[in-house]
């Protein structure tokens, strides 16, 4: 468990749970939450870490569903994911369950998530993490 902790940290977004606030942002549509590592929920101090690395793991996938809003206005839902990184990378990404009803936004947004790759000097060993999107429309 402890050489996987890192890895969350590098790879994941905003988590609203206690005593981590939510990144603060006017615009953002998609958020995460209920965040674990191989079922446990990450140590509160990589807080920080994960302010950092927000941006890079959520700008592609609000890319994602800014193109979908186009065609679907007030397109709104939940998405729980499954997540194994290993080797500094995304290996595979499955979809647990999706309130969207959108496969065009699903699949976009696993494809924008298997891109990802950790920065350089990250763990390498493996783990699953779990994390729901959360995707608002500001019509919504």
């Amino acid at each position: 468990m402890a050489r996987a902790v890192p890895l969350f940290a590098f790879l994941l977004v905003a988590c609203n749970r206690p005593p981590m606030a939510p990144i603060p942002s006017a615009s953002r549509s998609v958020t995460a939450t209920d965040i674990t590592i191989d079922g446990a929920p990450p140590p509160e101090d990589f807080a920080d870490v994960v302010r950092e690395r927000t941006d890079e793991v959520l700008a592609p996938v609000e890319e994602c569903y800014a193109e979908r809003l186009v065609d679907r206005p007030g397109l709104e839902g939940e998405e729980q994911l499954r997540v194994y990184v290993s080797a500094a990378q995304v290996i595979r990404v499955t979809m647990q369950s999706s309130t969207l009803d959108d496969p065009i936004l699903e699949d976009c947004v696993k494809q924008a998530i298997l891109r990802y790759v950790l920065p350089e000097g990250s763990p390498r060993g493996g783990a699953f993490v779990e994390f729901r999107l959360i995707f608002r429309s500001s019509e919504g």
